[in-house]
């Protein structure tokens, strides 16, 4: 037979958990960057900010891509030439 009802829906909801990256709000970006919520506004304003997920008047950010844009933006050791 196939399985019961009870286990097929547990196994679909550990599914969708796993696929459902949770979205982070600008608050929560300038936290975890340690820059005020300001500053994410500025960046944003310029062009120069994580990408955004724009959620009816909410702004809201996908952690691996704040992580993606973090990596872009590190800063050679001192003492490098290029």
């Amino acid at each position: 037979m196939g399985r019961p009802r009870r286990e097929r829906r547990l196994l679909q909801e550990a599914r969708s958990k796993e696929t459902v990256e949770p979205l982070m709000t600008s608050e929560g970006v300038a936290t975890m960057l340690g820059v005020p919520r300001a500053t994410i506004y500025a960046w944003r304003y310029r062009n120069d900010g994580p990408p955004a997920h724009r959620i009816g008047k909410y702004l809201r950010f996908k952690r691996a891509d704040v992580e993606a844009w973090l990596a872009t933006k590190r800063d050679p050791p001192s003492g490098t030439t290029s």
